[in-house]
């Protein structure tokens, strides 16, 4: 058996000891959450449990930071293609958080509305990967403006369209009457309207 081999089942028993915890931290809060309450819900004892994980901390910063990793990852190869214009980058850097969203709420509501437990470094660092994911978008907006697609746009309105997506966590549900891709091209519809250049009127001839 190869040393692969035998750390997978950790891997994969750590995933879900995240996936569950995820769960509570979600429904409960992370304060509200006890180490017992989560060693009986992945059932470990609580020894066990700290085999797998090194905090309660810990497994709250992994829970925060996965899918902003993620999410960061595919803006960047979005940003930097130059066969898409800033309205299809748009369009898909929406797509892809809206079914990030709709797939792993739990996750997101963690990172939403809990890593503010998170303390000194892990704190700064969630702060520093959300900061990362804005600017991605900011440097999708600043091309379409550069390129006559977009007029300026503040950078609040920015934080605004970001604000519109990720709060979404509240109340969107994959098997609702919308999908996450159907609710991303409303909103997408919604600023592109606001944020479209004015096109010159063509002169009418005599």
């Amino acid at each position: 058996m190869t040393d692969t081999s035998r750390r997978r089942p950790t891997a994969v028993r750590k995933q879900e000891i995240a996936r569950i915890a995820a769960r509570l931290f979600a429904a409960q809060g992370f304060h509200g959450t006890g180490i017992n309450e989560l060693a009986q819900e992945v059932g470990l004892g609580k020894g066990a449990l700290y085999y797998h994980i090194k905090s309660k901390e810990d497994l709250l910063f992994e829970i925060s930071t996965a899918h902003v990793h993620q999410m960061i990852e595919i803006g960047e190869e979005l940003s930097g293609r130059d066969d898409l214009t800033a309205t299809e980058k748009l369009r898909q850097l929406s797509r892809s958080l809206m079914i990030t969203i709709g797939e792993n709420r739990a996750e997101l509501t963690v990172f939403f509305r809990e890593f503010q437990s998170l303390t000194d470094e892990r704190a700064e660092a969630v702060r520093a990967l959300r900061d990362r994911f804005e600017q991605i978008w900011e440097r999708v907006i600043e091309d379409g403006v550069a390129n006559g697609e977009f007029r300026p746009l503040d950078p609040v309105a920015i934080k605004g369209l970001l604000g519109l997506h990720n709060y979404s966590y509240i109340w969107l549900d994959p098997k609702g009457r919308s999908t996450p891709e159907q609710v991303s091209e409303v909103f997408v519809d919604m600023v592109l309207n606001g944020i479209a250049a004015d096109k010159p009127r063509r002169r009418k001839t005599a």
